[in-house]
């Protein structure tokens, strides 16, 4: 692989990368007002914020950042196709 290719290659996978995470961020805070009713908690540690609540949104964050990074991958190696 020529430098080139690897520098396109590099700032594809960031370029990916950025738009997936903030697509991924914006839907998954939509999902959560839809669902809830009410926003989700930026600070888990905040008072107010219940057990209950902050642990679903890390394991919801958590499953939306790896679907998000196997999506951005995925495209990636699409387009080096």
């Amino acid at each position: 692989m020529r430098v080139d290719a690897r520098i396109r290659s590099h700032v594809l996978s960031i370029v990916a990368a950025a738009g997936v995470a903030a697509a991924t961020r914006w839907v998954l805070r939509r999902a959560w007002t839809a669902g809830t009713g009410r926003e989700p908690p930026d600070n888990p540690a905040e008072p107010g914020v219940t057990w209950q609540a902050a642990i679903a949104w890390g394991a919801a964050s958590g499953v939306a950042a790896g679907i998000a990074r196997i999506l951005a991958h995925r495209l990636t190696a699409a387009a080096e196709a």
